[in-house]
């Protein structure tokens, strides 16, 4: 089964994107924090990061940054009412999910950076 990580303070976002994948053969872990985004990425298979732009203890740009130094690092998509997908990309994300959270762009969203994870972290 793939499993992904979603890190955001909000629970609603959380939610939501759990809720997206209901049903789906995609396993959703989750983080409130940088901290604990580091903690999951150490403990789970997850091969792809939804990051929210806005965290408590850090970023999305530390996400990448950290995610650099893993072998075969996880695809890092960025939930963003603010950033353009341009932007998001030329930074070094996979991809931008726009807030709010809609259930089959997050699953197309999330699908398209699955494909495109090493096929051993998959």
């Amino acid at each position: 089964m793939t499993e992904i990580l979603v890190v955001s303070s909000s629970q609603a976002v959380r939610d939501a994107v759990a809720k997206a994948f209901t049903g789906n053969e995609i396993a959703v872990a989750t983080a409130a924090s940088y901290r604990e985004a580091m903690a999951a990425v150490a403990r789970t298979s997850a091969c792809v990061i939804l990051c929210d732009d806005s965290l408590p203890d850090g970023s999305w740009k530390d996400l990448l940054s950290h995610m650099a130094m893993v072998p075969e690092p996880p695809q890092v998509v960025v939930i963003s009412s603010d950033l353009s997908a341009a932007e998001a990309v030329r930074l070094g994300a996979s991809d931008l999910l726009a807030k709010p959270i809609d259930a089959p762009e997050t699953r197309r969203i999330t699908e398209s950076a699955v494909r495109h994870t090493a096929p051993v972290r998959a």
